[in-house]
């Protein structure tokens, strides 16, 4: 209401004198302002922008600093207008010594583009909700990811209900340009209404010091049209030609690789549900290794449990679902912590904002944009342990997506520990390009069952089990209403004139006996078209002795290693089933380094962030042999040369 105005948002680069000329071009013609003078006082503690760093993996800030994100997912309020929520949630994220979060600006937060407005037009009420957004952000020195456009825009319906197609504003029922979703990427006058939003937003809030990625879609294989790499290419670019900060640009998830290998495109993302897995250490680290070819930053931007939340899954609040997710990525080459979701019904109502602070407190002791870290393989720690030898289940989370084929051959190290993620969904050889055998290279204590969980079979499918290319065992599956074992079932939608097909829930285990010693066991859908499992269970085949896991950076010409050594049975499933952790003393690390120097070993509580101990160690041919201090479930290490 009232007479409308303009405000102008302006980052000075510099102190000093300015001047400042506002022209303006509308219908009538061009007007200018006179000049005005305004003097920058000189502040050191400005940071800048963010930026990426020299090396391939981290950020920074203009002034050098490093940036290492720290945090989660806080994409819309509880309920309308919000404000409370954020001001409350990024407090208790700032307080807690975390740093980031990612912003949905689009539903269930406010839309910026409506209906109502009209194409081309803006919700004004919405952008000032996005300005004390921001604003709260910048006051508890929280940066954020803005999302312009979650998949949903361009569906009619989904699992979820109806969805937002039949109310945007580019569909031409509407008024937009857009006939079929489709067109939103394709038509060109649909291009040029999205261009303007992008100049106004970016006219709007760029100048946020705080304001650090632009992403594009929320998930955008979800959109169900063909997100092209031309329009990626051409809305990139245009970001670039008009921001005059630069920040940063992404999109996700799953992005063809010619997509992120542009220009255009700064980070890279993932998404990850790994369903009823215990593990998230172990697809975290997949994803980041996936991605290094790219050489860009990576940031595993939503990480979850399952769809359905992940309150039900911590009835102990330990929130180690969450801990194991950030130490992941810091320590396998991630340009920031995991952001786990389900922020609203999780994180805020179990208070669990203080899981971020032991890896805030680390992060912020690495000068993470000044050095070259590259993951490196650690031998298996020693565990000085004078107890009797247990054995427990060896448990491997199938947590690949759709569409992934292993690269040669997985191999399971005694720990548990794989070189690659182990597919969720195995493709029969009827569909030649996405047929996916898993090839495990295993090394048993002892002979063992093999348990292997099914829980999805499209259609029908026959799941082969071979030892040594030996093939041991046919199970069939099928999905027709009333087969056996099933948990439910529903046709599938399918193309016309493809023919009736099912898809049926399961919740079954097939078991085949390994014998102890190396073994080359194969997992393969023979026949039919794709079986999902959710797990492959060896019982009893972890070693006491080799519960102990590790993931490392090291840089060679710095001289410095980063250690996280966690306990592999320390996840949420433990946690829900009253397995209390076990208490490690006396275990040893051997680390690679190229001098006999001197070095000093710093260990880190990974929840608190104190500084455990710190201890010289004397280095013999090439190798650090460092002893950690007592601890439970997990700790960490920097090794730094010098006394």
């Amino acid at each position: 209401a009232g007479e409308g105005r303009f405000r102008i948002r302006f980052a000075p680069p510099a102190a000093g004198e300015w001047t400042m000329k506002v022209v303006v071009k509308d219908s009538a013609g061009v007007r200018e302002s006179k000049p005005s003078t305004f003097t920058v006082a000189a502040n050191t503690n400005a940071r800048g922008f963010i930026r990426r760093a020299e090396n391939s993996r981290y950020l920074k800030y203009d002034n050098g600093a490093s940036f290492f994100p720290v945090g989660l997912n806080i994409a819309w309020p509880h309920a309308d207008p919000g404000i409370s929520d954020y001001e409350k949630w990024f407090k208790s994220l700032g307080d807690a010594g975390g740093n980031y979060c990612r912003i949905w600006m689009t539903h269930p937060n406010r839309m910026t583009e409506t209906k109502e407005a009209g194409i081309g037009r803006f919700d004004l009420a919405a952008m000032q909700y996005y300005d004390e957004v921001f604003d709260l952000a910048e006051k508890h020195n929280i940066a954020f990811m803005v999302c312009f456009n979650n998949h949903r825009d361009l569906l009619s319906r989904d699992e979820y209900g109806e969805s937002i197609w039949g109310r945007f504003p580019y569909n031409a029922a509407n008024g937009g340009p857009a006939t079929q979703p489709s067109d939103f990427i394709t038509n060109a006058a649909a291009r040029e209404f999205y261009k303007r939003r992008l100049r106004y937003v970016i006219g709007r809030y760029s100048a946020y010091t705080n304001l650090a990625f632009w992403e594009f879609f929320n998930e955008q294989e979800f959109t169900r049209v063909d997100v092209t790499t031309e329009w990626m290419a051409e809305m990139s670019k245009y970001i670039k030609a008009n921001d005059p900060y630069q920040h940063l640009v992404t999109t996700s998830a799953k992005v063809p690789d010619e997509q992120w290998q542009l220009d255009s495109i700064d980070v890279t993302q993932s998404h990850l549900y790994v369903g009823g897995s215990a593990d998230l250490v172990g697809p975290v680290v997949s994803s980041i290794r996936r991605h290094d070819k790219f050489g860009k930053p990576h940031l595993v931007a939503e990480l979850g449990i399952g769809s359905g939340g992940d309150a039900d899954k911590d009835p102990t609040n330990f929130g180690t679902a969450i801990h194991n997710g950030i130490w992941a990525s810091t320590l396998a080459g991630g340009a920031g912590t995991s952001g786990h979701w389900w922020w609203d019904n999780y994180v805020e109502p179990r208070n669990l904002w203080h899981v971020y602070t032991g890896v805030a407190k680390f992060s912020a002791a690495v000068d993470w944009s000044r050095r070259n870290f590259q993951p490196i393989e650690l031998p298996l720690p020693t565990i000085a342990d004078p107890s009797a030898e247990e054995f427990f289940d060896l448990k491997l989370g199938c947590s690949g997506g759709w569409g992934h084929v292993p690269t040669g051959e997985i191999l399971v190290a005694p720990n548990g520990q794989l070189n690659q993620a182990l597919p969720h969904y195995f493709v029969s050889p009827m569909n030649r390009t996405a047929n996916n055998p898993a090839r495990l290279r295993v090394d048993l204590p002892k002979a063992t069952t093999m348990a292997i969980k099914v829980s999805r079979v499209c259609d029908l499918g026959i799941l082969r089990i071979s030892v040594d290319d030996k093939p041991l065992a046919d199970f069939p599956f099928s999905a027709l209403p009333g087969a056996p074992d099933q948990k439910r079932t529903r046709p599938r939608a399918n193309d016309p004139g493809a023919g009736k097909m099912y898809e049926a829930e399961f919740d079954v285990e097939r078991t085949v006996e390994i014998p102890a010693g190396k073994h080359l066991v194969t997992i393969e859908t023979a026949a039919g078209d794709w079986i999902s499992l959710e797990s492959i269970t060896f019982r009893g085949g972890l070693s006491s002795r080799h519960q102990l896991a590790t993931l490392a950076l090291h840089d060679d010409s710095a001289a410095e290693t980063l250690v996280w050594i966690y306990d592999t049975r320390s996840h949420w499933q433990s946690d829900r089933d009253g397995i209390a952790p076990r208490k490690f003393e006396g275990v040893s690390v051997d680390i690679p380094v190229k001098s006999d120097s001197a070095f000093t070993a710093i260990w880190w509580n990974t929840r608190s962030g104190e500084m455990i101990e710190t201890k010289t160690v004397n280095v013999a041919g090439g190798v650090a042999k460092v002893v950690a201090p007592p601890f439970t479930r997990d700790i960490a290490l920097i090794l730094r040369r010098g006394g």
